[in-house]
């Protein structure tokens, strides 16, 4: 998901007030100053003992609107659609030292909030956004005055006072507004309509206060692309309260949960788990398809939903692991090529990273593989396959040496855990999910009559020598090696790519290589050349774990045990496995990779690494980016993240 700078980010999205979440651990209470917020002193109460949260985030979504709460602090609200700017935040302003107790309604993305002070009571609140229109709600009972919550637009503008409904006031944004990177071609209008004893007035700067009065009140913060359907549905809000709005959210959730757990099997202890991955993916995953990669990162990315839909499919999420598939095959047919990742609700995005024709496409083949052995759902399949035919004739274009290149926006390439400079280095991940692809495309699109014998033949041939070239690049003994740097020397290099410029300057887009072999920006590429650099071969604890997780047998029993007891033996005292051997800090879903492999193996470890796993969920139920020493959560972090979640989940339900 592209270079994350997390100084920029971590004041981008500050922590006004600390959150206490109750899963099946028991209620906690974190007490932080609204005004001074006390990251450090912010730690998760799942099991695991000192490890310090930076800002537990939860998510609320519909497939138009996403909202994305911080404690009481709403930090993001995005939509209609779903890939939008971050419209605007929420933060709350009192002069009192409050207490925010946080949890989840059971099977709902509904969230109740408790304010107190001194260990009384002062203020709860509900929020939630609705399950059929763009409208995220906010409900309280106060039983004093003192508390205010201050919104303020994130994209510029100002709030202008309504006519209709009374009390209202409009936010405009204007096409060309970024969304991660790129311009919207949209106008959103969004309405914030106040009920009860809710009073809205303005401050110097143009923010909005809503001052909640004792008594009950609250109000509504809806949203259009359109402004006369905009503009009635915050007068329907306005006459109606609610009260009608929250019921049916209720009523909605109910159902999904009902339908999700009624294809699965239940698993003893697990249910509280389960409950809260299920629903921050379905909060997150777009009317069209597509799933948000997380609050950073308003894109529906390829590689992410691989993992998404893993969780989808253990969790009883089929509809939805249907949607993501329908997602893939509308861009298809209307771009004829895939990308890295896709806006959702609209076509004005495509994020194009390095190589994107490699192993991306190989993930969508083995989601539509995933996908069918669960359902057995031929003629749906039937219609992905043009899309699954450019997948696998994508990756056959660059097979060089007997491997393919690493994809630029793989996450430990984003997170530095593999230097950009081996990119066009054979990669195991790309390889290995080239075969496996190919396996089982081949054997489908043979039986359906798809391709012919003799091409099929062809392909199987091809796979058969690369399954042995992989073999012989990148496993050794107890050791899966994550790159093969001899490709390099059976390709031309091209002179441009697509992607981050090498010299960490923030740019995205078109590079150019240099005579040192490195790609940097047309900036940084008329200043200085960065050096040669030429890694060694490197291990990466996620790529040697992937066999299991893909359904590869490419390892035989024996050899997979070798392979899992090296990395065991990488444990810190404390249990960490870094994802680089003798590093520090490793993806989010590293520990589920492990754990897939153990079961697999029905290791030993496999339950003290189900516990670890466990013990790394944060306050709300969800799993991160990417973890720190002793797994803490690393500040900056991208949170509430459906591709670790998704993985993780499935992992631990196997």
């Amino acid at each position: 998901m592209g270079m994350l700078d997390l100084e920029k980010l971590s004041r981008r999205f500050p922590v006004a007030v600390a959150i206490a979440f109750s899963l099946t651990f028991g209620a906690v209470s974190v007490i932080a100053k609204a005004d001074k917020p006390n990251r450090e002193n912010m730690k998760t109460r799942t099991g695991q003992s000192d490890v310090v949260d930076h800002g537990s985030i939860h998510s609320m979504g519909n497939g138009q609107m996403v909202a994305y709460g911080q404690g009481p602090n709403l930090v993001n609200l995005f939509g209609p659609p779903c890939s939008s700017p971050n419209f605007l935040k929420i933060n709350m302003d009192s002069s009192m030292d409050l207490v925010d107790t946080a949890s989840r309604e059971p099977g709902t993305a509904i969230w109740n909030h408790t304010l107190s002070s001194g260990g009384k009571r002062i203020l709860t609140f509900t929020e939630f956004i609705d399950a059929k229109v763009s409208a995220y709600f906010r409900t309280y009972n106060a039983k004093v005055g003192g508390v205010r919550f201050a919104i303020e637009p994130d994209q510029g503008g100002e709030f202008v006072a309504c006519e209709s409904p009374v009390g209202a006031w409009l936010l405009i944004t204007k096409p060309g507004k970024e969304v991660f990177r790129y311009p919207t071609t949209l106008w959103t209008y969004h309405w914030i309509i106040p009920h009860g004893n809710c009073r809205i007035e303005t401050d110097l700067d143009g923010t909005l206060l809503a001052k909640c009065l004792p008594g009950r009140g609250g109000f509504a913060v809806s949203g259009a692309n359109d402004y006369p359907e905009g503009l009635l549905l915050a007068e329907q809000i306005a006459a109606e309260g609610p009260e009608g709005f929250l019921t049916r959210t209720r009523a909605f959730w109910k159902n999904f949960t009902k339908r999700r757990e009624s294809l699965v099997v239940p698993t003893a202890g697990l249910e509280a788990i389960a409950d809260g991955v299920a629903t921050l993916i379905k909060a997150q995953q777009s009317e069209d398809g597509g799933v948000m990669a997380g609050h950073y990162y308003p894109l529906a990315y390829v590689r992410d939903q691989y993992g998404v839909a893993k969780g989808m499919l253990a969790l009883g999420m089929v509809d939805e692991a249907r949607m993501a598939l329908e997602f893939r095959r509308e861009k298809f047919k209307r771009f004829g090529n895939l990308q890295n990742a896709e806006s959702m609700g609209g076509d004005f995005a495509r994020h194009i990273h390095e190589n994107d024709e490699v192993e991306q496409t190989g993930y969508i083949i083995l989601q539509a593989r995933d996908y069918f052995n669960q359902t057995q759902d031929n003629e749906f399949i039937k219609t992905l396959f043009p899309m699954l035919e450019w997948c696998w004739n994508s990756q056959l274009k660059h097979l060089a040496g007997g491997s393919l290149a690493f994809n630029g926006d793989e996450t430990y390439v984003a997170g530095r855990f593999f230097p950009r400079s081996g990119l066009l280095h054979g990669s195991a991940d790309s390889t290995l999910v080239f075969i496996e692809s190919g396996k089982w495309l081949s054997g489908w699109a043979a039986e359906n009559g798809l391709w012919e014998k003799n091409y099929v033949a062809r392909q199987m041939e091809i796979i058969a020598d690369t399954q042995k070239a992989w073999r012989r690049l990148f496993f050794d003994g107890d050791k899966v090696y994550a790159n093969a740097p001899e490709r390099e020397g059976f390709i031309d290099p091209p002179r441009f790519r697509h992607g981050v410029c090498e010299s960490h300057c923030d740019w995205f887009g078109w590079t150019e290589r240099t005579g040192n072999g490195r790609y940097q920006c047309p900036l940084c590429f008329s200043k200085q050349k960065l050096p040669s650099e030429i890694p060694g071969r490197m291990e990466v604890n996620s790529v040697s774990l992937l066999p299991t997780f893909i359904g590869s047998d490419i390892l035989s029993r024996e050899e997979l045990t070798a392979v899992v007891e090296h990395i065991l033996g990488q444990a810190c005292e404390n249990g960490h496995i870094p994802t680089i051997p003798g590093g520090q800090g490793c993806v989010g879903y590293d520990p589920g990779f492990l754990l897939f492999a153990l079961s697999e193996l029905n290791h030993p470890a496999t339950e003290k690494t189900r516990q670890r796993l466990i013990g790394m969920i944060d306050d709300t139920g969800a799993w991160t980016e990417y973890y720190g020493e002793d797994d803490q959560f690393k500040k900056a972090n991208c949170r509430c993240r459906p591709w670790e979640s998704g993985i993780n989940a499935a992992a631990l339900l196997k």
